[in-house]
C-alpha cells in the first residue's frame, strides 16, 4: 500500500508530527501491510508512491548490517507484543545511508494486531552522543570518570564503581582524596589536571596504586585528556585499566624467585657446612673413643653437643631450599590434631587458650608426617610469640579447592582440591611490608635473640616440597590465619604399623665400599666404619670405585655413598653397582637430598638415606640396618 494512507487522517497528529519533523508508521500482523506517513516516506528516503507496502519492503531499505537485527526486533513484536523501539541505517535505492529512530507498540485497542510507531531522524552529534554513553555504561574493562577543574567527579562509569569500590551516588561531586587517594595525591591529580589544560596534552599511560574502599590496594594504568565543556571550562577524562590481578601475579612470581633464590643459596651454604659438622662429630667421636681424662671428655661432649645444635640449624635451612628427604605417607590430620595438641599443651603456657577443631570431613594429607608436625608445631610457637599478654590459638582442618583464576593462588601452586589446616591467632597481628617478606629466612619480627628467623622459612619449605601451598592473612590488631593446604592423601588409611625392634648387633667383619668426594669426610668414614670392626675399600670419585668394584673378587656387603658428587652421582653409581652386584645394599648419605634418587626422587629397593651431619651411633645403627636386611 502506498504512503498517506487514512490511518493518518487525524488533522492534529499530522500537524505535531510535522513539527517535530517525525513521520509514522502503521504494521498489520494480520495483512503484513506496512502504511508510512508523507514525512515517514521522505526520512525513509522514498519517492512519493515508491513503497510497496509490505514488511520485507521495509526491511530491504534497512542496511545490510542491520537488518537482522531489525528483522529479529520485529519477529518479537508478532510473537511477544514487545514494544519496537532502536536506532537503524537506511540504505535507500540511490541515496545515502542515514540514521533514523524507531519508537513504537501494538495499538491500545484490545486485541490489536497493528503496530503503531514514529520514525525520526538522528542527526550526527545526537547518533555521537548517544554512543559515546553506550561506550561509557557499557565497556565492562574501562573504568571511565569525568572530573571538573578542580578534581570533583562529574561522571562515574559503572566500571570505575566496580574497580574503586564506590556507587555513582556517593562518587558524584567529590573529590578523590574524599574516595581513593590521599590529599597529597589529590593534590598532584590537580596539578596534573592544570597542566592538561595548560597545554592540551594527554598524561598517559602510566601505572599508579591506589586504595580500594575496603582498603584493598590496587593498581590501574590510566590515561587522561581534556574534552570541552561549557562556558570553555575544559572536563577531564580519565580511563582506566585494572591492573590489579597483574600486578599481584608479578608479585607473587617476583617473591617466589628471590624465595627460590636465597634457597639454593641456603641449601648450598648447609650442604657444605652438614659437611664440616660431619668431621667435626666423626673426629670427636673418635677422639672419645681413646678414653680421654674426664676433663677432656667434658670438652668433646660440649663439642658435639654444639655440633648437633649446628645440625639442626642447617636442617632448618635445608627445609626451607626444599632439599630435605621426605617419606611421604597418607596421615589421619584429625589423629595429628590429637596428637600436636597433647604436646602444645605443655609447651605453650597457661596463658594461651588452645582450641584443636577436627572436621568429620577431612581428608587424609599426602605428607612426611615427622615434617607436618615441625610445621604445626613452628606455627604454634609463632602464635604463641605474637601473644604475650595471652589469647587464644585455634587449629583446625578440612578441605578446600584452589581455582585456577583463584587470587589466592599463586602461580606455581596446581589449582586442584587440597587437604586444608589453618592456625590462627588472636594476637598482635602483622603489617603488610613485613608480610611479604615472612618466609625469608633468618627475617624475624621479634626482638633480637629471641628468635633465629627460620620458623616460618622452614614451614614454608616444608609445605612447598610436598607440592602445598601456604598462605598468611595478618592485619595489625587483628591476629594472624594461616592457611596450610596439602596434597590429599591417595587412598583409605591403613593401620599405623608397630615399631620396628632396634637391630641386633651384628657380627662385623663385612666388607664396605665407600665413595665420599670430601676429604675430611671421607676419612672419618673409612676410620669409624674399621675401629667398628668392618674392612674398608673407599674412593673419592664414583668412577674410581665402580672400577675397583668390578675388579675386586670378594663379597662386597654394603655400599656407602654420598648422593651428589663431581662426575658420576651416587644415584648413578648404586645403579651401575647394583647390576654388577644386585644382594649389594645401598646407604646413601648427603647434606640434602634434591638430586634425583632413583624411582623419580624415591628410594629404590635396598637403599636407605642418612642425612649428615650425624653421630657414630647412628651411622652404626644404619649400616647394620642395611646389612642385616640385605637378602642372603
Amino acid at each position: 500500500m502506498s504512503e498517506g494512507a487514512a490511518g493518518f487522517d487525524d488533522a492534529l497528529v499530522r500537524a505535531a508530527l510535522a513539527a517535530a519533523g517525525a513521520g509514522a508508521l502503521a504494521w498489520s500482523l494480520e495483512t503484513d501491510v506496512v502504511e508510512l506517513s508523507p514525512e515517514a516516506a521522505r526520512l525513509l528516503g522514498l519517492a512519493p508512491g515508491a513503497f510497496a507496502g509490505t514488511r520485507a519492503a521495509l526491511l530491504a531499505l534497512v542496511h545490510d548490517d542491520d537488518r537482522t537485527r531489525a528483522a529479529a526486533e520485529l519477529a518479537l513484536v508478532a510473537r511477544d507484543g514487545a514494544p519496537w523501539a532502536s536506532e537503524l541505517r537506511i540504505a535507500p535505492p540511490g541515496g545515502a545511508p542515514r540514521w533514523v529512530e524507531v519508537r513504537g507498540a501494538l495499538a491500545p485497542e484490545p486485541g490489536s494486531s497493528r503496530l503503531l510507531a514514529i520514525v525520526g531522524a538522528v542527526d550526527d552529534a545526537a547518533r555521537l552522543d548517544h554512543s559515546l554513553r553506550r561506550v561509557f555504561e557499557h565497556t565492562p574493562g574501562v573504568a571511565i570518570q569525568v572530573y571538573d577543574g578542580e578534581g570533583r567527579v562529574l561522571a562515574w562509569n559503572p566500571a570505575s564503581a566496580r574497580l574503586f569500590g564506590f556507587p555513582a551516588e556517593e562518587a558524584l561531586g567529590r573529590t578523590l582524596d574524599a574516595l581513593i587517594q590521599t590529599p597529597e595525591e589529590a593534590a598532584a591529580f590537580r596539578e596534573t589536571l592544570a597542566r592538561i589544560a595548560a597545554t592540551g596534552t594527554p598524561v598517559g599511560p602510566s601505572e599508579y596504586a591506589f586504595r580500594r574502599r575496603d582498603g584493598a590496594r590496587g593498581w590501574c594504568l590510566s590515561t587522561t585528556f581534556a574534552i570541552p565543556g561549557e562556558g570553555g571550562r575544559p572536563r577531564f577524562v580519565c580511563m582506566d585499566v585494572d591492573l590489579t590481578a597483574h600486578r599481584q601475579l608479578e608479585e607473587g612470581l617476583r617473591r617466589a624467585q628471590k624465595l627460590e633464590g636465597i634457597g639454593r643459596l641456603a641449601g648450598g651454604v648447609a650442604h657444605d657446612f652438614n659437611n664440616l659438622l660431619t668431621s667435626v662429630l666423626g673426629h670427636t667421636a673418635l677422639a672419645q673413643r681413646l678414653a680421654p681424662p674426664p676433663d677432656v671428655a667434658e670438652h668433646l661432649a660440649a663439642i658435639a653437643l654444639a655440633a648437633q645444635h649446628g645440625g639442626e640449624l642447617t636442617g632448618q635451612l635445608l627445609a626451607f631450599a626444599r632439599r630435605q628427604h621426605l617419606a611421604p605417607q597418607d596421615v589421619d590430620l584429625n589423629a595429628k590434631l590429637v596428637e600436636v595438641d597433647r604436646l602444645l599443651r605443655r609447651v605453650l603456657g597457661e596463658h594461651i587458650e588452645l582450641v584443636t577443631r577436627p572436621s568429620p570431613d577431612a581428608p587424609s594429607a599426602r605428607v612426611d608426617p615427622g615434617q607436618l608436625s615441625q610445621v604445626l608445631i613452628n606455627l604454634a610457637l609463632n602464635a604463641r610469640d605474637a601473644m604475650p599478654g595471652g589469647g587464644r590459638l585455634t587449629i583446625e582442618c578440612g578441605t578446600a579447592t584452589l581455582e585456577p583464576d583463584a587470587p589466592a593462588r599463586p602461580p606455581e601452586v596446581q589449582p586442584g582440591r587440597y587437604a586444608l589446616l589453618v592456625v590462627s591467632d588472636t594476637g598482635a597481628g602483622i603489617s603488610e611490608e613485613d608480610r611479604v617478606r615472612l618466609f625469608e629466612p633468618f627475617f624475624t619480627t621479634k626482638q633480637a635473640g629471641a628468635g633465629t628467623g627460620l620458623g616460618l622459612a622452614t614451614c614454608y619449605g616444608i609445605v612447598r616440597q610436598h607440592g602445598g601451598h601456604i598462605a598468611i592473612e595478618s592485619e595489625l590488631g587483628r591476629g594472624t590465619t594461616c592457611r596450610v593446604y596439602l596434597p590429599p592423601g591417595q587412598g583409605p588409611l591403613a593401620p599405623a604399623a608397630p615399631a620396628a625392634p632396634p637391630p641386633a648387633p651384628g657380627r662385623g667383619g663385612e666388607t664396605v665400599f665407600v665413595c665420599e668426594d670430601d676429604p675430611s669426610v671421607r676419612r672419618v668414614l673409612v676410620e669409624l666404619l674399621a675401629t667398628s670392626g668392618f674392612r674398608v675399600e673407599a674412593a673419592a670419585r664414583a668412577e674410581e670405585l665402580l672400577a675397583r668394584v668390578v675388579a675386586h673378587a670378594g663379597p662386597i656387603d654394603l655400599l656407602v655413598t654420598d648422593l651428589v658428587m663431581p662426575g658420576l652421582g651416587g644415584a648413578e653409581l648404586a645403579q651401575r653397582v647394583q647390576a654388577l652386584r644386585p644382594r649389594v645394599p645401598v646407604l646413601f648419605i648427603s647434606g640434602y637430598a634434591e638430586h634425583a634418587l632413583a624411582r623419580g626422587g624415591r628410594l629404590g629397593p635396598g637403599q636407605d638415606l642418612l642425612a649428615k651431619p650425624f653421630r657414630l651411633d647412628e651411622l652404626l645403627r644404619r649400616v647394620r640396618l642395611a646389612l642385616d636386611r640385605a637378602p642372603p
